[in-house]
């Protein structure tokens, strides 16, 4: 798989939360107001990236390289077609955004969610 699943190898938290979003690294799951988002593997990968380095903005090159590979293209379009896609699964509206920010001519950030480490019995 591409680059962007190897950045959750070792590290601690297992879902972050970000207002009515969650994502569940682990289980792959996202639940928007407590309702699964179905996402594609590729929608996975980029709002994992987005999601994990929240609060920083992520260059199209950084995330061409790690959701797509170092082999890729180079073209954004399809780095776009995953974005609006995955606004829309989000409910994310790309004029007035609550996750998914544009930074034009740079890339895309995603506000800081709290990270959700698992309960551990005590």
């Amino acid at each position: 798989m591409a680059g962007g699943d190897s950045l959750w190898l070792g590290m601690s938290p297992e879902e972050i939360a970000l207002g009515d979003l969650q994502v569940n690294f682990p289980k792959r799951e996202v639940l928007v107001s407590g309702n699964p988002a179905r996402l594609t593997s590729i929608e996975f990968r980029m709002l994992s990236e987005l999601s994990a380095l929240g609060g920083q903005v992520l260059t199209y090159e950084h995330l061409l390289h790690k959701v797509w590979g170092p082999d890729n293209s180079g073209d954004l379009r399809p780095m776009r077609t995953v974005v609006r896609s995955l606004r829309q699964k989000l409910g994310d509206d790309a004029s007035n955004p609550k996750y998914i920010f544009t930074q034009p001519r740079v890339g895309y950030l995603m506000a800081k969610g709290d990270r959700v480490s698992p309960s551990r019995p005590g």
